[in-house]
């Protein structure tokens, strides 16, 4: 979960910085370039959230088995 989320604001800031590139230099494929970045950021913070409500809902991380069986 924590990776979705570093991921979507790297996603973040790429499109804000290709965004004012684009801005500044009239360039339409940043301006695209930013909207794609936007729509993924979006689509790994849904994911992230999804994930969370999960973990909520199972009571958390699973304890890890113990090996002294036998």
């Amino acid at each position: 979960m924590t990776a979705l989320i570093g991921g979507s604001m790297l996603l973040i800031a790429g499109s804000a910085i290709a965004l004012v590139f684009g801005w500044i230099s009239a360039e339409a494929n940043l301006i695209w370039i930013s909207i794609g970045a936007s729509v993924g950021a979006g689509i790994l913070l849904a994911l992230g959230y999804s994930r969370s409500k999960q973990e909520i809902r199972g009571g958390g991380r699973r304890p890890a088995p113990t090996s002294d069986e036998g």
